[in-house]
Order: structure tokens, then sequence, then C-alpha cells
């Protein structure tokens, strides 16, 4: 007997909605969007001179190409590439030197929060003055408390604070999650909470709670789910199995945190990107922007 089933996850690894099975539904935005929009963002800022120093598994390496191939295709100079050990490490003083000697504007670095933290502390530490682009598993809000002196993440560019991204439910449930289970509310446990709603309408828009196949056939009917009642937007889903929520940026620039920047990535025409600006219940100071070419 065959049994089939949806397997869900949060991850950022495009390779993995590219593998054709047809019942894995992934919870995060490729990387790949990332490095188009960090990379779009760091070029705007003038930077032109990029060293990578990011964890070193396949995530981290794959991670590196991405950016490289976005940031060589705008004309810029990667100066440094290599991987690094955040989860044993803790004194990244060589790396770092080997890094800073080619004199870059931008680091594209990251992993786990504390050792990520522990990089931009020694960077500047050694007279590094310029940019850090974070890699989407660094969270600027979980970097961002944890530094003794947040002013050193000046220049960076990493992924929202939960806490301004402006969608009428997110506070509330930031605030539930935080008194439930005693600590920070993350972008996984938003992604995961509002996936698990859409789940629950494809199944009920299925008619079968256990018919994997009639399930996913109507997962595109759980969306849009909306911002006055889940801590996140989703617009539907791509036939590899993609979730559809925007990419959300933020800034440290002149010492304050940027108002965050919405990316609608999968939006091929204006019409599509209006349409989602017609529906959703976002709030401002967001700004709202087509996906960069």
């Amino acid at each position: 007997m065959i049994f089939e089933y949806i397997i869900m996850g949060f991850t950022s690894i495009p390779q993995l909605a590219q593998l054709g099975n047809n019942y894995l539904i992934t919870m995060a935005a490729p990387f790949t969007m990332y490095a188009k929009v960090y990379a779009d963002i760091a070029w705007q800022n003038r930077w032109k001179k990029a060293a990578m120093l990011v964890t070193s598994n396949i995530y981290g390496d794959t991670w590196r190409k991405s950016f490289e191939n976005e940031w060589l295709k705008k004309g810029g100079v990667v100066t440094y590439s290599a991987g690094t050990d955040y989860y044993k490490r803790t004194d990244f003083a060589g790396p770092l030197a080997k890094a800073l000697a080619t004199n870059p504007d931008c680091m594209l670095i990251g992993g786990p929060t504390a050792t990520t933290t522990l990089i931009i502390e020694q960077a500047r530490a050694q007279g590094y003055e310029g940019g850090f682009i974070l890699i989407d598993q660094a969270k600027l809000d979980a970097i961002y408390p944890a530094m003794r002196k947040p002013l050193l993440l000046e220049g960076s560019i990493g992924l929202a604070f939960i806490k301004d991204v402006n969608y009428p439910a997110t506070k509330v449930f930031a605030e539930n999650y935080k008194a439930t289970f005693k600590r920070p509310v993350s972008w996984e446990s938003v992604a995961h909470y509002t996936s698990m709603h859409a789940l629950a309408r494809a199944i009920a828009a299925s008619g079968t709670p256990d018919n994997a196949k009639a399930i996913r056939a109507a997962f595109p009917a759980a969306f849009p789910i909306l911002g006055d009642k889940y801590p996140m937007e989703m617009f539907g889903i791509q036939p590899n199995g993609t979730l559809l929520y925007p990419l959300l940026v933020q800034s440290m620039k002149y010492g304050k945190i940027t108002p965050p920047k919405v990316y609608i990535w999968w939006a091929k025409t204006q019409q599509e990107y209006d349409a989602i600006m017609k529906i959703t219940k976002a709030g401002f100071p967001q700004i709202w922007l087509p996906m960069v070419n």
C-alpha cells in the first residue's frame, strides 16, 4: 500500500522546491530573492566591493554563490569569499582579518544569531566601518537586542523587525506568543502559525481530511490570508509548493532602523502587483515595491 502525505517545512533553500515533489510545501521565500534585493539595496548605498564570510554549510555556500551572482551582474567586485564555522567558533579574528584586508565596502555575513552578533562586534573592533548584509538565517530583531552596542549595526541590511510589520494582527499575536511561550516571537513561529491556517483552509476546501492529493489541489483556495486576522499575509502558492508572501527588509541608517521595504517578489506584471495592493491589510509606513529587475 502506498501512503501519500503533505510535507510542510520552513526553508529558504530554493533547490528543495525544485525537486519535483508535488506534496512538498515550503514556508519561506527562496533566498535567491533576498540575494537579489540585498544586492540592489547595497548597490544603492554606493557599495562596490563586497567580502563574504558566511556559515560554512551547504546553505551558506549556496547563499554566497547566489549573492555573488547578483553582485557581479551589477558590476560589483567580490574581494573575499569563504565559509566559517558559526556553530562552534567564537573567535573570528583570523577569518575577519583576511576578509577585512581586502578593504570591502560591505560584508555578507550570517549564521546563528549569537555568532553573527560576535562577527559584527569583532569586525568593528578591528576597525571595519562598512555595511553588513545579513543572510536570512540571521534576524535583525534577534541580533539587535543581543548586541552590547546596537549602533554597531549601522549600515546593516536584513529581514525586517516583526514589531515593525504593520499588520493589525501581528502585535496581538506577538504579545500572546510571548505570554504563552515566555520568549520573543520569531519569523519562523509567525510563518508556521500562518501556514498551518493555510493547511486547515485547504483541508476544508478539499472536503476531505485524509486525501493528500485533494488537499494539495485545494491549496490555492486557502488564499489570500490577510493581516487583519493573521500575523503575516500570504497571497497564494506556486506550482512547486512555495507559499507566496512578501519579502520584508530593513536597514540601519544614521543610527535608526528604516521603515520596512515590502517586495512582492513573485509578481511579474504591474497588474499582479496592483491586485495585491488592493487587498493587503498592511498599514504604513511600509514602503511597498515591485520586485527589482
